[in-house]
């Protein structure tokens, strides 16, 4: 019976560690699984966020161009109105001596 007992025992044991072992076979496929999904999940990540950037730095380039755009507007209109002022300021200037002259006239012949 002790025999019995003990070859009982021995196939008990044999048959854990190879439960035991299928068990920890199967964890380490899954895992493998797992860290190969999360490579492909990591690749695809970088692939997304490298075309954001990219995507990104397209826009800041159109906004830098239409700012640089509006800055050359702005600095043609600057320079308009500053001519404008100088044609403006000397055609006063020569409308007073115009007046300034005919005052005088009027004085000398008073």
């Amino acid at each position: 019976m002790k025999e019995d007992n003990k070859i009982l025992f021995t196939d008990l044991n044999s048959i854990t560690d190879h439960v035991s072992r299928a068990y920890i076979e199967s964890q380490k496929k899954k895992q493998i699984e797992e860290n190969k999904l999360k490579q492909v999940n990591l690749t695809n990540m970088k692939k997304v966020s490298n075309t954001n950037i990219m995507d990104r730095n397209i826009e800041h380039h159109n906004i830098k161009l239409k700012e640089n755009h509006l800055k050359e507007n702005k600095f043609k209109v600057k320079i308009k109105c500053h001519q404008m002022t100088k044609k403006i300021i000397s055609h006063i200037i020569i409308i007073f001596m115009k007046l300034i002259k005919l005052f005088r006239d009027i004085r000398l012949l008073c």
